[in-house]
């Protein structure tokens, strides 16, 4: 199944037995144990509390300690009472009950405390720390109320003459008001965070506090998200809200189900880090992304045999208690929950639809540790389906989302000025799930006095305002700098002014990734470094100029080296060794496969403006010689597929005989040569295998080329940006220039 449930702990496999060994028994049956053995709390370090009811009518508190997987009786009350929540502080010297608010010291057991004495529901927790170092001097413990109160109380410990650990201020503990009045609060164990809501006249209060273990607190600026499902009001059918507190709005899925009474209705809401699995049991698992929510092709909507959930023991709503952890409170089992990759490689290899393949790979490349081995599967894929879908093109997919995956944690702010998909925009609809986007009101963030809150905000709404900013292939600006950049490679002429020595300047920087002399895709490296050094400096206000250098060198390594990862993939698979470089011998369908995926991978590179590795066009030209007619391989090099290169045409010029279909090959190949490049074979004209027919054919197209270079000279692609037309010295220049060269040539 798509998430993998395992069981890490369990009432009546871990704790049970060890219950029973005590000589307290749980009960006489076992009915009755399941009743009274419960789980009240996961700690933040993963210890488990839980409580039990013994026969002599006292209830008790242990503790699990996953790693040691040993028990601990922490505490027992000498009556029955129901114990709904507790906590305990890092040392284990401290337990707080939510029965009456207790404090209690059970190292040695001693004095209680009762911090609150009204009967209420409250929630009791410790802030703990993932160090000791705050465990045996000071405790910090949260009291939310019903009463819609929040107070931190601070417990000192000490110790007595007997070196045991005891509440040193126990007569007069001191407490601060957090909050009041509050409409809705959720604490967040992991990250010791916690979110409440204050109405207010002008609207409601969004508040994040962030604690820390020495019992200190800020108000930060952080992201929520809150699901929830509504009653339904229509026969199979259910609702879910997803609401984006801190972007202000929300978006409510409707689903289509076969459940025709409300009350059957349990649905689970599970924390996966990037995702929220919404389960509907035999119904319907969504995986909707938190991350990156815009668009619904990020989402994964599954329904049928692909829904189900292996493992569970019932159907009854589970309860997330951390990430990736959820409770099972009908049975007692504490699940790790996470997503297996191998069912997810075989729900992209069973997918038909472009909205479930593009919502895998999303996961696979952004939020998931791929293994080796599968993502050598998921680049095999990539490359089995490139012509089956129809609105998303894979490879650009692969590399962009890789590319946003492995810069994000360069520094911070990183992820929201790379682009992490190759689609614009979604709008077609998914089958049996219908979603609306709803502007809501946006909470108003808590401003406090402390000092740098006002600059640390108004820095994180700049940065939140320049998501959209993203680094984009396709830029109009970009797009023509690299088809004029291509131009020049072309030819002798070369632009000199500063911005083309800007581009040289940053070529020199890639000049260790190039093993041949492909002087064109050093150029384009630099262009692309520039660009995105540019666009980094404008938005990336906290890195340095080197930390930026750093950034744009390694996102044009890795953009090389996915493109190499590709091509390693299909090596291995079709075992292509190094024959593919004889250029007398026809290929294969091995080798017109590879052919045709590094085709791809350049048609990808074209629309994404972005450079080739050393070697690739040239490989691409051997197989492409191998593999096609005469009549396409021109056509391949006419359009721009084929790029000609340096090394294959001495290659070609060694290697091949005067045989007429060879003669055929080398003259049209040279027919079609760069002038950068003729300039650097003219000395292999004196080969054995040369042919002075082919030479001769060969000048009299580049005096052609001559010619038509006067004749257009001053052309409007040429112009300046200053250049202005409607001036009319400007025009009397153009046409005398033109009259003047027409009367050159024709004398």
């Amino acid at each position: 199944m798509l998430l993998e449930f395992q069981v890490t702990f369990d009432l009546q496999r871990d704790v049970l037995p060890w219950v029973s060994a005590l000589g307290s028994p749980v009960s006489d049956t076992v009915e009755k144990s399941s009743r009274t053995l419960r789980i009240i709390n996961v700690e933040r370090g993963g210890n488990v509390l839980y409580t039990w009811k013994g026969v002599e009518g006292f209830t008790s508190v242990g503790l699990y300690d996953p790693l040691a997987k040993t028990n601990e009786k922490l505490y027992s009350i000498d009556n029955e009472v129901n114990i709904l929540s507790a906590s305990v502080n890092s040392g284990k010297t401290l337990l707080v009950s939510r029965y009456l608010a207790l404090v209690m010291e059970i190292k040695p057991i001693n004095n209680v405390k009762v911090l609150k004495a009204v009967d209420c529901s409250i929630r009791v927790q410790f802030l703990s720390s993932l160090e000791d170092v705050y465990a045996s001097c000071e405790n910090h413990l949260l009291i939310v109320s019903e009463e819609k109160y929040i107070d931190k109380f601070h417990i000192s410990i000490g110790e007595d003459d007997e070196k045991r650990a005891v509440i040193n201020n126990i007569s007069n503990i001191p407490k601060d008001r957090i909050a009041e009045d509050f409409l809705w609060v959720q604490w967040d164990v992991l990250q010791q965070m916690l979110f409440y809501i204050v109405p207010k006249h002008a609207g409601c209060i969004l508040h994040c506090i962030q604690f820390y273990p020495d019992g200190n607190f800020e108000f930060v600026v952080s992201g929520l998200c809150l699901f929830y499902y509504r009653t339904p009001t229509v026969l199979q059918e259910f609702t879910y809200v997803v609401a984006f507190l801190h972007k202000g709005c929300s978006k409510t899925f409707k689903v289509s189900t076969t459940i025709t009474d409300p009350k059957q209705l349990k649905v689970s809401f599970i924390n996966i880090d990037s995702y929220v699995a919404v389960y509907l049991p035999d119904q319907a698992l969504h995986l909707i992304n938190t991350r990156f929510p815009e668009l619904m092709c990020y989402h994964l909507f599954l329904a049928g045999d692909c829904a189900k959930i292996d493992g569970l023991h019932c159907d009854c709503p589970l309860q997330t208690v951390l990430k990736t952890h959820v409770i099972e409170c009908c049975t007692g089992i504490l699940f790790s929950v996470s997503v297996n990759q191998g069912e997810l490689l075989k729900c992209l290899t069973e997918s038909r639809l472009d909205c479930e393949r593009l919502a895998v790979l999303h996961c696979f490349l952004l939020h998931l540790d791929l293994q080796p081995q599968k993502e050598a599967q998921l680049i095999d894929w990539i490359c089995d389906n490139l012509s089956t879908c129809v609105t998303f093109d894979p490879i650009q997919e692969f590399i962009i989302a890789s590319l946003h995956r492995y810069l994000s944690l360069e520094t911070v702010y990183l992820d929201k000025l790379l682009p992490y998909t190759s689609v614009p925009y979604w709008s077609q609809a998914i089958d049996r799930i219908s979603c609306t986007t709803d502007i809501i009101e946006m909470p108003i963030l808590k401003i406090d006095i402390f000092k740098d809150f006002w600059e640390h905000f108004l820095s994180e709404l700049e940065y939140m305002k320049q998501t959209q900013q993203r680094f984009l292939y396709s830029n109009h600006m970009q797009r023509r700098d690299w088809c004029r950049l291509i131009y020049d490679g072309n030819s002798k002429e070369k632009r000199t002014d500063a911005y083309q020595r800007n581009i040289l300047e940053n070529t020199k920087k890639t000049v260790p990734l190039n093993q041949e002399e492909e002087y064109l895709q050093k150029d384009l490296m630099g262009l692309m470094m520039v660009k995105l050094k540019d666009h980094l400096s404008q938005h990336l206000h906290c890195a340095a100029k080197n930390k930026v250098d750093k950034i744009v060198l390694d996102f044009v390594c890795k953009q090389l080296d996915l493109v190499c990862q590709i091509l390693e993939v299909v090596w291995r698979k079709h075992i292509l060794g190094p024959s593919i470089l004889c250029l007398d011998r026809d290929g294969n369908s091995s080798e017109y496969f590879a052919f045709h995926v590094m085709c791809r991978i350049t048609d990808a590179a074209s629309q994404m403006s972005m450079p080739l590795p050393p070697g690739f066009q040239t490989l691409q030209l051997f197989l492409s010689v191998r593999c096609l007619p005469l009549g396409c391989l021109l056509q391949y090099i006419d359009a721009g597929v084929l790029t000609l290169t340096e090394a294959f045409v001495v290659k070609l010029l060694k290697e091949l005989d005067d045989n007429e279909t060879n003669e055929k090959l080398k003259c049209s190949i040279f027919l079609r040569l760069p002038e950068n490049i003729c300039e650097k074979i003219y000395n292999l004209w004196d080969h054995t295998t040369s042919n002075n027919v082919i030479a001769m054919k060969y000048m009299k197209k580049l005096l052609f080329r001559l010619k038509q270079r006067e004749i257009t000279r001053q052309s409007p692609t040429d112009r300046s940006p200053m250049y202005m037309n409607f001036l009319p010295l400007n025009y009397l220049i153009m046409r005398l220039s033109e009259v003047e060269d027409k009367g050159i040539f024709y004398i």
